[in-house]
């Protein structure tokens, strides 16, 4: 295998070094960007576990933990990893995803030009890959390690599976399954990693065909009966697939992560599929206003949904019509459609319409279809390398230069929210990230704008109640602040967060009495609320209860093992208790 490398490596040196600098050039700003206030808090800045670095308990941790509502512990290892060489210095554990991300170019050009043998194309793919704006957010955000990282498992894979196919080596079947294995330990959604193959079996391995085939003894052999050993061969991808699929799903609904259909109807998941579908091919033709988060639309127009479904139904027909003589076109579209359908939203998982980390891996097939399409079409012009060399030229200098720009967004988070809200609307959530960033830096009066329009837009964002209501508090406020929570509980009284937040403030008050009120209220509502059990517990540490409390701050801990708050408190409990017995003995002894 390694001669094989190492021949190939010779042979394509300076189609490997177009796309190494490549991605050097277009992603080099990525290397002074800070770390991003959203996400980035649960994977690093505010995680304990992984700023500890590598040791026995952060690897137990790492696969163990469901937190941020997935189970991917090769990803929590790789942000541990990035701690031990760089510390919490946001340049290292940047540098990790660029470096990732020029792996998996060249890993894709690589695979691509040992399956077909054309390396135009398949540099072709590899560049569009590596330079496309509609990938920044995978390589420039940090908590989307975890795309990157799978994605470069998902290429490793790829490569041992073309080994497997062309020599039959048990070793390289191993090599396959763990490579698959590790994918999915780094993001679950590469389940779709077999079928995948499958389509590669089609085209470009030449495994299979569609059609019927006529056997030896002249009869017909059924496309069915020519799939199944394929199919077979892959069952224990399949299986690994599937165990993922419950995992995630456990881990998705013990997070709370998933949506329930009284929120967003099966009707319109089906609907918001489909313009997710388009819009994802709509913004890989012209990738501009790219931000954060999409939000999903209040109504969706029938007309919309139409125009979708024709678009793809067309697309779809043109396929598989031509699928003997344009088989990439067949392959590449179906690797688009099939490699969303874990994040098209039909289980919708967060807020978002769409996403542009989703597309990392599904537009390596729309660019499959581009570089082999455009060099069908070139063949028959005059001078048709020459034409299609300068095209080509423009075309990655273009991208190159959105990819830049697009990376220098994600400077700091206030640049990256204030650039999303100029381009999306109704967008309450990036309002009050953007608030809570102007409130960490002391502008007051910005924040307190930018929650008033987050609640504008969405009147019962609980978040942006509470971090209103604790912004008026901080600037002074303070009979705004508490009036603005007695009327949030008029509207919303069954909300433990509110009621939390609101006993906090009263606490810091010195109105303990009625702290311990909304913090009984919240664990009454939610009675694994850990903060509202440290908040209890503060109560009585005021009060010099040090029993009650040091029970209360127990509990939280139960309920939350990375309470940092609770753990704290514990720790001061403990030692204003020998404090307090060290001065009783020291009474007594006078």
């Amino acid at each position: 295998m390694r001669q094989t490398i190492q021949w190939l490596l010779r042979q394509h040196s300076v189609l490997y070094a177009v796309i190494f600098l490549s991605v050097l050039i277009s992603y080099s700003g990525v290397l002074h960007n800070e770390f991003i206030g959203y996400d980035d808090d649960k994977y690093v800045t505010e995680n304990v576990h992984v700023q500890q670095g590598i040791s026995k308990d952060s690897i137990l941790w790492a696969f163990s933990s469901l937190h941020a509502s997935n189970w991917h512990p090769v990803t929590w290892l790789s942000h541990m990893l990035d701690v031990e060489l760089y510390g919490m210095n946001p340049r290292g554990h940047h540098c990790t995803s660029l470096l990732l991300h020029m792996a998996n170019s060249l890993l894709l050009f690589l695979v691509l030009k040992s399956m077909t043998g054309k390396a135009g194309q398949s540099c072709a793919v590899a560049l569009l890959f590596a330079v496309h704006p509609l990938h920044v957010e995978s390589v420039a955000w940090v908590a989307e390690r975890k795309d990157v990282l799978s994605a470069f498992f998902w290429m490793l894979t790829m490569w041992s599976y073309l080994l497997h196919v062309r020599t039959q080596r048990r070793d390289c079947w191993m090599l396959t399954m763990l490579f698959f294995l590790l994918a999915l330990m780094a993001k679950p959604m590469a389940v779709t990693l077999p079928f995948a193959l499958l389509l590669l079996d089609y085209w470009p391995l030449q495994r299979i065909h569609i059609i019927p085939q006529s056997a030896n003894d002249g009869t017909t052999r059924s496309s069915r009966a020519a799939w199944l050993p394929l199919i077979y061969e892959k069952t224990p991808l399949f299986l690994l697939s599937a165990a993922s699929c419950c995992i995630t799903f456990f881990a998705q609904h013990h997070g709370n992560a998933v949506a329930g259909l009284d929120e967003y109807p099966l009707r319109m998941r089906a609907a918001n599929a489909l313009l997710s579908y388009g819009s994802y091919l709509q913004k890989t033709i012209f990738p501009h206003n790219l931000g954060i988060l999409y939000p999903y639309p209040a109504t969706i127009h029938a007309g919309q949904i139409a125009g979708a479904g024709i678009v793809l139904a067309e697309i779809t027909y043109a396929a598989a019509r031509y699928r003997e003589r344009l088989p990439w076109l067949l392959v590449g579209w179906l690797w688009y459609l099939g490699t969303l359908v874990p994040v098209i939203g039909i289980v919708q998982v967060g807020v978002q319409a769409y996403a542009d980390r989703y597309t990392y891996l599904p537009l390596v097939g729309i660019f499959l279809i581009a570089s082999w399409g455009i060099a069908e079409l070139f063949r028959a012009l005059p001078r048709s390398r020459m034409v299609l060399s300068v095209s080509a030229a423009a075309v990655f200098s273009l991208l190159i230069i959105a990819t830049r720009t697009q990376t220098a967004c994600w400077s700091n988070s206030i640049t990256l929210f204030e650039h999303t809200l100029k381009v999306t609307d109704g967008n309450s959530i990036i309002h009050n990230n953007l608030g809570f960033e102007f409130a960490l830096q002391g502008q007051s009066k910005k924040a307190l704008e930018q929650y008033r329009e987050a609640l504008r837009i969405n009147p019962n964002f609980e978040q942006a109640i509470v971090n209103y209501g604790s912004a008026l508090f901080a600037s002074g406020q303070i009979d705004e602040s508490f009036a603005h929570y007695q009327n949030a509980l008029k509207s919303n009284p069954h909300r433990a967060p509110i009621h939390y937040s609101f006993g906090a403030l009263l606490l810091r008050a010195g109105r303990n009495e009625e702290a311990a009120g909304h913090f009984q209220e919240a664990l009454r509502i939610d009675p694994e609320f850990a903060a509202a059990w440290n908040g209890l517990g503060a109560v009585m540490l005021r009060q010099g209860k040090l029993a009650e409390a040091t029970m209360l701050f127990k509990k939280a801990l139960q309920a939350d093992p990375d309470c940092a708050d609770a753990r704290v408190n514990l720790l001061n409990v403990s030692h204003y208790s020998q404090t307090g017995a060290a001065q009783n003995t020291e009474k007594r002894n006078d």
